[in-house]
């Protein structure tokens, strides 16, 4: 029902795992909708934004259902 994971959002250091936008539709493909971010990394020296964890649920779950804005 919910998956947790880990992303990159560029290659870092050329170590070849997939990138934020691989993870995306990879897990579109399997049915599944990005719920929300759960933290966001960036790197020491210039704060670049380079990792997080995203929070992804089975499209059609109740936790969708609330498309409100506020």
């Amino acid at each position: 029902e919910v998956v947790i994971a880990e992303f990159q959002l560029y290659e870092i250091g050329a170590n070849g795992l997939p990138v934020f936008g691989d993870l995306l539709r990879f897990l579109e493909e399997r049915g599944y909708a990005l719920f929300d971010v759960a933290c966001l990394s960036g790197r020491p020296r210039d704060r670049r934004l380079r990792m997080g964890d995203a929070v992804f649920v089975r499209s059609g779950t109740p936790l969708l259902a609330d498309g409100a804005w506020a």
